[in-house]
């Protein structure tokens, strides 16, 4: 197996995300947490420009580190959310299973990652001895036969024609279900913080009148 360039970097931007992905739910203050899903955006694309779409490596530098960013900013100080309240929420169980389902989750992708190179080493040898797993997974097996076909797709993978067609044919209904999440989850911010304000004794507006 040779390792270039290319793969030390893709490496090194994999262990970024996931170490920035990883501060993003362990970090105490919401705003730390902003800043490292930041870091977490631009390794993002650093490797869909590694992986030549180059177009997708400027919409996430643009739409996700820019303005949706921007909107989680936002979101951040009309909650007002402060570290006493944060603290008093916090659970041990929470942590057991945040924990649980991380290690779980980082032993499937160990064990997809080794099964789709067994299938690509039987493939290129001719042979389905040496992924004997293969044949229970259907769909995997169905890309290990187009292997040779994927690699030209490769080239094409990010381009602004490639990725408008499956956007606004294939996927068209879940980005339209997204765009509506996204709106939902505002209103929600919305209604939760005149909720917060409405709750606030009368004494601590007045404090606040009185000092502005």
């Amino acid at each position: 197996m040779n390792f270039g360039a290319g793969d030390f970097f893709f490496y090194l931007f994999a262990v970024i995300a996931v170490f920035s992905a990883f501060m993003v739910v362990t970090a105490e203050s919401p705003i730390s947490s902003a800043l490292f899903l930041v870091v977490t955006f631009f390794a993002m694309a650093a490797i869909y420009a590694l992986l030549s779409a180059h177009f997708l490596a400027v919409i996430q530098v643009l739409v996700y580190a820019g303005a949706i960013m921007v909107l989680f900013l936002f979101v951040i100080m009309l909650l007002d959310l402060r570290k006493e309240e944060l603290i008093e929420k916090r659970h041990w169980l929470l942590g057991a299973v945040g924990f649980v389902v991380g290690i779980a989750l980082v032993v499937l992708m160990v064990a997809s990652f080794r099964l789709s190179q067994n299938v690509e080493v039987a493939v290129k040898s001719g042979t389905d001895q040496e992924a004997p797993d293969a044949a229970k997974f259907p769909a995997i097996q169905e890309s290990a036969d187009q292997i040779d076909g994927s690699r030209i797709e490769a080239a094409r993978f990010g381009t602004t024609r490639r990725v408008s067609k499956h956007l606004f044919r294939e996927y068209l209904f879940p980005f339209e279900v997204a765009s509506l999440l996204l709106l939902v989850g505002i209103i929600g911010v919305v209604v939760i913080s005149r909720r917060r304000r409405r709750r606030r004794p009368p004494g601590e507006v007045i404090d606040e009148e009185g000092a502005s």
